[in-house]
């Protein structure tokens, strides 16, 4: 068990992730990594993080632009 702890914690993924008794997906298991690593910066941090997704979210993809 404490084998699979730690394997579990080296892949930063659950102990139910690794049993494969969820049905949590990697894609799952990569957004509650990235919330985790979010959670542990600072609030600084955090608001130049939510800037840079707003910039993303609203810049078009090239031949979106209607001219």
């Amino acid at each position: 068990m404490e084998l699979l702890k730690k394997l579990a914690e080296h892949f930063k993924v659950t102990l139910e992730y690794l049993a494969g008794t969820t049905d949590d997906t990697l894609a799952d298991v990569t957004a509650q990594q990235f919330f985790r690593d979010f959670k542990s910066l600072s609030e600084a941090e955090q608001a130049v993080l939510l800037q840079t997704l707003e910039v993303f979210k609203n810049k078009k993809a090239p031949g979106d632009a209607k001219t």
